[in-house]
């Protein structure tokens, strides 16, 4: 394990781009000034705001608005969350320093310093927690990619899921595996953001193979830890539908014959059966309306958690507020839910 200030990094680092003078300047300029925000759950030891968000091309660019970002987590009392389209390591690092000045905790990270994408677009993965309400544990090496298990990209703390190419569980962004614990209770996230492209059914077809080996991976944690709270959360680029019935039909005719798919969903199968599963946010959580972003619990867990919300740091009916939004935080908005601790 290597160490960075803070920062949990995987062994065999490697960067794939230098940090920019603007991205420099502009964590100096947020750091110069501390912003404190009250502690929302700090009085409530009982339970834990888990939450996730897609930080649209997180360290590209100079127009990201750290502070901002750092205030929405932590004035809606956010104790741990997985972050997606983390694209340089110095901006997941640039984030972490905004969140201890947005706050008095003490927040910490755990990184994925190899990006992780099978194509040329590739992406970093990684989760923020505060320290004083949960505690990363060592990761268990049968959920590892096989170059984890060989020791090239694994930390005691958290590894890539691994690739079953015989089973069809070939993810394109491989998730990313993370075990903490809160307050004597563990907790697995998988930190999801599964492959895109067009609305057309071979890419969605997939998205929807993705799921169902995330799903695989997800029951394998649970069969080797079942005293865990497992949760899958990220950008899934599938939506909800529990009934069939109410699903619009899948294609749709347009002139010269063009097919456009109309909706994505995740596959009906994934929420029936044994270890079925339960999605706690519902509703669009995205600039474009598209209801992409989830917290996956199991149906027999999900009794354990409430106050599934949508983070909306913006007014949907503003053009412009929306046009800076997506500018200055990003084209999604962070989603969380309560997980109650029992007593011990």
């Amino acid at each position: 394990m290597k160490q960075r200030g803070r920062v949990l990094w995987f062994s065999g680092a490697i960067s794939l781009f230098s940090c920019s003078a603007a991205l420099l300047t502009s964590a100096l300029a947020f750091s110069r000034e501390k912003i404190v925000v009250p502690l929302v759950h700090q009085q409530h030891q009982d339970s834990l705001t888990v939450g996730a968000f897609n930080l649209l091309h997180l360290g590209y660019g100079t127009h990201k608005n750290y502070p901002r970002v750092a205030r929405i987590i932590t004035e809606h009392g956010f104790d741990v969350f997985a972050a997606v389209e983390v694209m340089k390591p110095e901006g997941a690092e640039a984030l972490l320093q905004a969140l201890r000045q947005a706050s008095e905790a003490d927040w910490e990270l755990v990184l994925s310093e190899v990006p992780t994408g099978e194509r040329t677009y590739k992406e970093y993965l990684a989760f923020y927690y505060r320290s004083d309400r949960i505690q990363p544990l060592e990761a268990d090496g049968q959920y590892c990619s096989r170059e984890d298990l060989h020791g090239l990209n694994a930390t005691p703390q958290a590894c890539f899921a691994r690739d079953e190419h015989a089973a069809g569980a070939d993810f394109e962004r491989d998730p990313f595996i993370g075990h903490f614990e809160a307050e004597g209770h563990p907790l697995t996230l998988v930190a999801v953001h599964l492959v895109y492209g067009d609305q057309s059914a071979h890419n969605i077809e997939k998205r929807q193979q993705e799921a169902i080996a995330l799903h695989r991976e997800m029951d394998r944690i649970r069969e080797a830890t079942p005293q865990a709270e497992i949760v899958a959360l990220g950008d899934f680029n599938l939506q909800l539908e529990e009934s069939e019935k109410q699903r619009p039909a899948a294609m749709t005719l347009l002139p010269a014959n063009l097919f456009l798919m109309a909706h994505a969903f995740f596959p009906a199968d994934l929420f029936q059966g044994e270890h079925a599963l339960s999605g706690l946010v519902t509703g669009p959580t995205t600039v474009g309306s598209s209801s992409y972003d989830h917290l996956l619990v199991y149906q027999d867990h999900r009794a354990q958690w409430s106050a599934p919300s949508i983070i909306e740091d913006v007014d949907r009916h503003d053009p412009a507020a929306m046009a800076l939004y997506k500018q200055e935080v990003s084209d999604h908005f962070p989603v969380q839910a309560v997980l109650a601790l029992p007593a011990l």
